[in-house]
């Protein structure tokens, strides 16, 4: 296999680890190697399912991307200071917000963003210690890697310039919802939704959040809703009135990807098809 046109994708939730290697340009193949349980949520524990299940699918020395699911990140917004000059008072504000929100210093934790010194940006904390998992088990692989970021960073970076004005943007993922609330065509703030069971197949629950939401922070009800991940076939139906649902990352069956798992869906988030 040509390596130069080969890379991995790993989906890490608290439940599994997911591989799935891509290959080609124009229309990539996607595979997936293996979908390995994690029997707990510790660092170690974590770095023994990815050891395990990189050795399994003899994967090493590749080009990887690492899509957390998002209960692993913080992910809140940033008003900067009016005087910020420079991108360590961004940080200092990041910092800030961090602590004033989580109630805990962020030592534990490293924060990336926007870094925008004039609007509100999104920030994100992922715990070190996950981290430092993932760098020892990509080191004992000879794995580089890409990026590392939580789900909705990953298809927010790939699908944000095609969110429009009037348009809410959101990932799903297992039993939760991410929600990001578009005011013009800024990213102004954030919610995590829990989704109740039964919300999966219901029509409404979604347009009934969405009203809700748009209630409390008195901006209108979007026209659409842009949404990645595990979205319901349900949620996909447009009732009278209703804003229009529509999945940005839906990924076509290929004779090599017949259906995809919460995983793989987690993996590939991002990946330009």
């Amino acid at each position: 296999m040509d390596k130069l046109n080969t890379s991995l994708r790993i989906g890490l939730s608290r439940s599994s680890v997911t591989l799935l290697r891509t290959s080609g340009w124009s229309r990539p193949r996607r595979e997936v190697l293996t979908e390995y349980p994690l029997d707990g949520s510790s660092s170690q524990q974590i770095l023994e399912g990815l050891r395990a299940a990189l050795v399994d699918a003899s994967c090493a020395k590749l080009a990887t991307t690492v899509v957390l699911a998002d209960d692993w990140a913080r992910l809140f917004m940033v008003t900067p200071p009016h005087n910020a000059e420079w991108l360590r008072d961004c940080k200092a504000a990041a910092a800030l917000r961090f602590q004033s929100l989580y109630g805990e210093p962020p030592q534990d934790w490293t924060i990336d963003a926007d870094w925008e010194a004039q609007h509100p940006f999104l920030a994100c904390a992922l715990p070190r210690s996950i981290l430092g998992a993932l760098q020892q088990a990509g080191a004992e692989r000879r794995l580089t890697f890409v990026s590392i970021m939580p789900q909705f960073v990953a298809a927010w970076n790939r699908w944000r310039r095609g969110v429009h004005a009037n348009t809410w943007y959101g990932t799903a993922h297992a039993d939760a919802l991410t929600l990001g609330v578009i005011s013009g065509r800024r990213l102004v703030d954030l919610r995590r939704l829990a989704v109740p069971f039964a919300a999966c197949t219901d029509q409404t629950w979604l347009p009934e959040q969405i009203a809700r939401e748009a209630l409390r922070l008195a901006l209108p009800v979007p026209e659409r809703i842009h949404l990645c991940g595990c979205v319901p076939d349900a949620w996909i139906t447009q009732g009278p009135g209703e804003p229009a649902c529509i999945r940005l990352d839906a990924m076509p069956p290929t004779p090599d990807f017949a259906s995809e798992s919460a995983g793989a869906t987690l993996a590939y988030t991002g990946a330009r098809a």
